[in-house]
């Protein structure tokens, strides 16, 4: 698949969709972008040329209109068969076109990527990991020789149901577990499960979640947050009955739901007969003060339905999610979805099985937390220090990221911040209605970055944004 590397700016006035619509029109014209190419999707070619996801959102509709382009359902837009011999004889300068390149040229290059889903791979103890495969292989054969357990293999789902209720409050048995390789799949066979087609989502908030019920054919409403996170008033005021939220570290501003706020939008569910989805995507994470209870733990009418993840804490490449179901939906569970294959090696979950019965997932996890604290804390220290009051720091107590407001133009400081090689993510991208606020605001996420890039990164931002 192809994807945006970088756009060579220009002193061409025009806005800036019509600029990317006519570099990606000259690579068709001049056979670049040959018949049948794939062009990179809307999110992808906004987070590399540090644009909005409406700018090349109107671009791509643009190059439609024009037939240079042609969309196809659930795959993607793609370049349409046009005669290119017309066009050749056009004199187009390389610094005029937009370049194309694969992941592995990407990273040849040295940016400092302030990524929101990038963790830190250096403490994870491999060795074990190693260890633990090697013996689920060698005495667990069913785990070679069978598919598994469509809703999760029942060691594991054990092993999920006694940590939530350590560590979150979380009251479950494992048959109300489910696990899948993503939350986008989990979210994909709840929606199978709940007869409902009204959702609401947080605005800003997590996307994805957003994208993939539209494409189910559900019906979405952005709910505004604030500092408590989803105003409920609002809420009620719309047909949705189901909500998403992510009450412990609100995506992407980071705010934490007061108990207050937990408590009326239980009692939303409860009178208009609804579920709230609680995504904990990152809850292991916090530095001030105790873990924030779960919404779940709170919930005493069957409402809740808990989603969480190992991804932000295990490699990038063990994909294993879960969600916990209210017992009510467990017979529709089984009616409806055990049909469904589980989509998580049983290797890889008869190992993460191991790695929790063991005890290294809770060593593990007290490991991360000191590191990432270490680097939470290096990250506030240094826009602090680099920037004073000239910026406002959002809710910073825990996950991977923070969020800064600052005056300016978001694409003009994230453009600024690319041409010192360094790569943020403006939160406007995560609103569900394409607003912008009254300040701008850049999400900086620091898993992956080591503490001299944390350093490196701040400074180089410090001295474009600054000036």
């Amino acid at each position: 698949m192809l994807e945006a590397i970088d756009l060579i700016n220009n002193h061409n006035s025009s806005p800036l969709y019509i600029r990317i619509c006519d570099y990606i029109k000259r690579d068709i014209e001049n056979g670049i972008l040959h018949k049948g190419t794939k062009l990179p999707s809307y999110r992808k070619l906004a987070e590399h040329l540090g644009v909005s996801r409406n700018t090349i959102e109107q671009a791509y509709q643009q190059l439609l209109s024009e037939g240079y382009v042609e969309s196809k359902p659930k795959s993607g837009i793609y370049v349409s068969d046009i005669s290119t011999g017309i066009f050749l004889s056009k004199n187009v300068s390389i610094s005029d076109v937009i370049s194309f390149k694969s992941h592995s040229e990407k990273n040849t290059h040295n940016f400092i990527d302030f990524s929101v889903s990038g963790i830190d791979t250096s403490i994870f103890p491999i060795s074990v990991w190693k260890k633990l495969t090697n013996d689920t292989i060698n005495n667990f054969t069913e785990c070679l020789n069978t598919a598994g357990d469509s809703q999760g293999e029942p060691g594991l789902r054990n092993q999920i149901s006694r940590y939530l209720y350590e560590s979150r409050g979380v009251k479950c048995s494992s048959e109300q577990i489910v696990i899948g390789a993503s939350t986008q799949y989990l979210l994909y066979l709840l929606y199978i499960l709940i007869d409902f087609q009204d959702y609401a989502v947080e605005n800003p908030g997590y996307d994805r979640v957003a994208r993939i019920l539209q494409d189910l054919s559900a019906n979405v409403v952005g709910i505004d947050v604030d500092n408590k996170g989803m105003n409920v008033e609002a809420l009620a005021k719309t047909q949705a009955k189901v909500a998403y939220i992510t009450p412990a570290h609100q995506f992407p501003l980071g705010y934490v739901m007061p108990v207050s706020r937990r408590v009326e939008i239980l009692e939303w569910a409860l009178n208009n007969e609804s579920y709230v989805i609680e995504d904990d995507y990152d809850s292991e994470y916090r530095f001030v003060g105790k873990p924030i209870p779960s919404l779940h733990s709170l919930d005493k009418s069957d409402r809740v339905i808990y989603f969480g993840t190992f991804t932000k804490s295990l490699l990038p490449s063990i994909r294993l999610s879960y969600m916990v179901l209210p017992e009510k939906l467990l017979q529709v569970y089984r009616d409806k979805a055990e049909i469904y294959s589980q989509t998580v090696s049983n290797i890889h979950q008869k190992t993460v099985e191991l790695f929790m019965e063991k005890g290294h997932w809770n060593r593990h996890l007290n490991k991360m937390r000191t590191l990432y604290k270490k680097k939470h804390d290096l990250i506030l220290t240094e826009l602090s220090s680099k920037f004073g009051n000239s910026i406002n720091i959002l809710d910073a107590k825990s996950g991977h990221h923070v969020v800064i407001e600052i005056d300016g133009d978001e694409e003009e400081l994230v453009a600024l911040a690319r041409g010192v090689d360094v790569i943020v993510y403006p939160v406007y991208q995560y609103y569900f209605d394409g607003r912008r606020s009254e300040h701008a605001q850049i999400l900086l996420g620091f898993g992956s970055l080591s503490f001299d890039e944390i350093q490196t990164g701040i400074s180089k931002l410090a001295k474009v944004w600054m000036k």
